[in-house]
């Protein structure tokens, strides 16, 4: 057998394969320059698009939150979700087993505070919140939260 052929085989098609793999790179490289560029446009035209929108094309939001207990960071925690930035109206619905709960006062207070501040004019940048306090009662079937 001529080993010198093999030899001579084998190394052109690497180079074939080497080529054949660096094309292959470098058109993944373009296509992925257009798709970067494509999502780019797009994502700056919604913000565009958001930046000039109506509150009333927002759909409203209902956040169920299930408490149960105080701890230190609970209360900022919970006025974090109360801050969150979306522009259609938010309704924010912390269920609790029963109202001797330790979370229930420091639940009202955050609630006293956005009735105040939605009477007051608020933050005009988003939509109308709205806080509500649900006693759940105790469980008999699963979970206390689910």
């Amino acid at each position: 057998m001529n080993w010198k052929f093999v030899e001579n085989l084998v190394y052109v098609q690497g180079i074939v394969l080497f080529l054949v793999a660096s094309l292959g790179w470098w058109w993944a490289g373009i296509m992925r320059r257009r798709e970067r560029l494509r999502r780019k446009t797009f994502v700056n035209s919604k913000k565009d698009d958001a930046c000039h929108a109506d509150s009333d094309q927002y759909p409203p939001v209902s956040l169920i939150m299930p408490v149960k207990g105080c701890r230190a960071h609970s209360e900022a925690n919970w006025a974090s979700h109360l801050s969150m930035q979306y522009d259609g109206p938010v309704e924010f619905l912390f269920v609790g087993e029963s109202e001797a709960d330790p979370a229930w006062p420091c639940l009202r207070s955050l609630a006293a505070q956005q009735q105040h501040l939605q009477a007051r004019g608020g933050d005009q940048s988003a939509g109308s919140r709205t806080v509500r306090l649900h006693v759940s009662g105790l469980s008999q079937r699963c979970s206390q939260k689910i």
